[in-house]
């Protein structure tokens, strides 16, 4: 049976953003902090709720409060994310990220290098995607969490497709589907045997991607 191109298919974020939604989304340029932010075309709602966030972000600055100082960093960079400024986004996930490293906050280190990622990754750059996809899963299996750690086999998964390691994204999509089994996810499963198959494909091996196909459509 023919399958339709990865194109046409819900993305292994976008799946898991439907089938995990309590696991996603949880010294940045001058001028935007200094409140510069026409060039982004934001609405006027976002522009003000932006302000807001940079405000805030500056008085805990100056308060030496670098937790809630990286905070609110996230808070711009999210904004800018949702309205596709990509680079102002990962500018400000940056300086959060450098900041709560001084500080030692695994759990925000892992969230921000994984937003960081997935900017890269709709920027077509899996290249650099790779180590904060890397980063992320070193942190969420060492603070074990489960659900995260699923995520990242995932984006790593997709990662290696993207620059065809299809042997690597076969091993880290062959782990996603085994951690989403344990954690009774079977969205995330299915998933991961149609990326199994896919890769296979492209390896050339029928068989097993026959194998994997099935796989997927027993669910």
């Amino acid at each position: 049976m023919k399958m339709p191109s990865n194109k046409t298919r819900p993305t292994p974020v976008g799946i898991l953003a439907m089938a995990l939604l309590s696991v996603l989304m949880v010294l940045g340029n001058p001028s935007i902090m200094a409140g510069q932010t026409d060039s982004c075309h934001l609405g006027p709602g976002e522009q003000a709720e932006l302000q807001n966030n940079i405000e805030l972000a500056r008085l805990h600055r100056g308060q030496n409060d670098n937790r809630l100082y990286a905070k609110y960093l996230n808070f711009v960079a999210e904004i800018y994310w949702e309205a596709e400024c990509y680079e102002k986004a990962v500018a400000h996930f940056a300086q959060s990220l450098t900041i709560n490293k001084a500080i030692d906050n695994e759990n925000a280190i892992a969230n921000i290098a994984n937003n960081i990622g997935q900017i890269m990754m709709v920027q077509k750059m899996p290249i650099k995607a790779l180590s904060h996809f890397q980063t992320c899963l070193e942190i969420n299996i060492r603070l074990e969490r489960e659900e995260y750690v699923l995520q990242d086999y995932v984006s790593l998964g997709e990662c290696y497709q993207e620059l065809g390691e299809f042997q690597l994204a076969i091993d880290s999509y062959k782990l996603g589907a085994e951690l989403a089994n344990k954690l009774e996810i079977p969205e995330v499963a299915k998933t991961c045997y149609l990326y199994v198959h896919d890769c296979y494909i492209a390896l050339g091996d029928q068989d097993k991607a026959a194998k994997f196909y099935q796989l997927y459509e027993e669910f």
